[in-house]
């Protein structure tokens, strides 16, 4: 038997955690992903840590992230990754 991932995050000294892009990715075709994304927020919230989505590639996804308060997102829905890391990170502070 493998680890129960979401009960090692109490073990973990971390701020964010990454949901697993296949299930992001799948996540308007497969209901069992969207259980799972659901389960995963309410668990990470719980021990105050911050989710992002990768591979948010459209409004479908992001609405449903959104729905269920994703903190971050990233992919070509927000913008195309680029050959350069450019970004400006003090802009803000």
């Amino acid at each position: 038997d493998k680890p129960d991932t979401l009960q090692l995050l109490n073990s973990l000294a971390v701020d964010f955690v990454k949901i697993k892009g296949s299930l992001v990715q799948g996540l308007t075709q497969d209901s069992e992903n969207l259980t799972a994304i659901r389960t995963i927020l309410k668990t990470v919230h719980r021990q105050n840590k911050l989710v992002i989505a990768p591979f948010v590639e459209d409004a479908d996804k992001l609405s449903l992230l959104y729905q269920y308060d994703i903190d971050y997102i990233a992919g070509y829905f927000v913008q195309a990754p680029g050959n350069q890391l450019d970004y400006d990170f003090t802009v803000g502070v």
